[in-house]
């Protein structure tokens, strides 16, 4: 995927670090964003939907407890 498609109600988890737990999770919305909350310290996120590899987000930054991502790409599984 280019990155410039939203991918509508994408599933979305936070995943902790040292037992790949998920923590807590949701969809993205039509527009392909979402928002999250948790109180871990070390986490990453993964994003999977039907027909798309299974992505998992674990270089960012938090600023004032925010976490912003930005745009993601999401790569089509030719399984």
């Amino acid at each position: 995927m280019d990155g410039a498609t939203p991918i509508p109600f994408a599933t979305v988890a936070v995943v902790e670090d040292s037992t790949n737990n998920i923590l807590t999770g949701g969809n993205t919305g039509e527009n392909g964003q979402f928002e999250l909350t948790t109180t871990a310290d070390a986490f990453y996120i993964e994003i999977s939907f039907i027909g798309y590899k299974t992505k998992a987000v674990n270089e960012f930054s938090v600023v004032a407890g925010v976490v912003d991502l930005g745009p993601i790409s999401m790569e089509l599984d030719n399984a």
